[in-house]
């Protein structure tokens, strides 16, 4: 919920879990976690510091809104994404709530 609040200005109510899934590239270790956002408020906008900082001619950040059926072939670091079964666990989700 902060890291919502933090790079997209939303404030989020979370729903069930999507997915979560540990990487590793040899340096960095993580565990990520994508759930369903059940509700939001505000409009969203790129709020980061450390992100706003970043962006350059050669290194553009954008926020924007897909559905998840257009997700397949996104670019996603660290990636790949197996963004079906997302798409199943979210329609399943959505049955539930």
């Amino acid at each position: 919920i902060r890291e919502a609040r933090e790079e997209t200005s939303l404030d989020v109510e979370l729903g069930p879990l999507l997915y979560a899934r540990f990487w590793s590239d040899g340096r960095l270790r993580q565990t990520e976690y994508a759930f369903l956002v059940a509700a939001y408020q505000g409009e969203p906008a790129l709020h980061d510091p450390e992100i706003l900082a970043q962006q350059s001619d050669d290194n553009q950040y954008t926020l924007e809104w897909m559905p998840l059926a257009e997700m397949d072939g996104q670019p996603i670091y660290p990636g790949p994404v197996d963004w079906t079964a997302v798409i199943k666990r979210g329609e399943l989700a959505k049955n539930l709530t």
